[in-house]
């Protein structure tokens, strides 16, 4: 029982690494041109409801656009935005603590840790519908949010 612990992650870590590849030659893997409508073939249900065909195995929107197709390049903006926020909150949230550790008993030390108390206070979502409210929004707006958000 005590080893099955220890064992390494495998089926996740092969499912990551599907996905990640999947996004990356995604031009290749994915069936149709995203973006290509096909109004004779609107609201196609899914390959295991009734009606659905395996040339679409996910269907198709109202504007007959490939389901499968949107989640494979889908799959690129949110590989981009979560490794993008965590290495901004890694990079923010190591560089101060390391700085604040280095610094013990200094001024930078107080602030530094009165501000992480006040960033974790505070409701993540909260903080990133106001910033996103002032500043509009955008994909580099919200990598950037999150990863502030998360630094502490």
């Amino acid at each position: 029982m005590k080893r099955r612990f220890l064992r390494p992650p495998l089926v996740p870590a092969l499912a990551l690494l599907v996905l990640l590849l999947a996004a990356l030659l995604a031009r290749w893997v994915a069936p149709h041109d995203p973006q290509q409508q096909s109004l004779l073939a609107r609201l196609t249900p899914p390959v295991w409801l009734g009606g659905g065909t395996w040339r679409y195995p996910l269907g198709t929107d109202s504007l007959g656009r490939d389901v499968l197709s949107n989640v494979i390049y889908g799959l690129r903006t949110s590989f981009l935005a979560g490794f993008l926020s965590v290495a901004i909150s890694v990079a923010v949230g190591a560089t101060t603590g390391l700085f604040a550790g280095y610094r013990s008993g200094s001024w930078f030390e107080t602030i530094a840790l009165r501000a992480a108390d006040v960033q974790l206070s505070l409701p993540a979502v909260l903080i990133a519908l106001a910033v996103l409210a002032v500043f509009g929004r955008g994909l580099e707006k919200v990598i950037v949010v999150i990863g502030l958000v998360g630094w502490a």
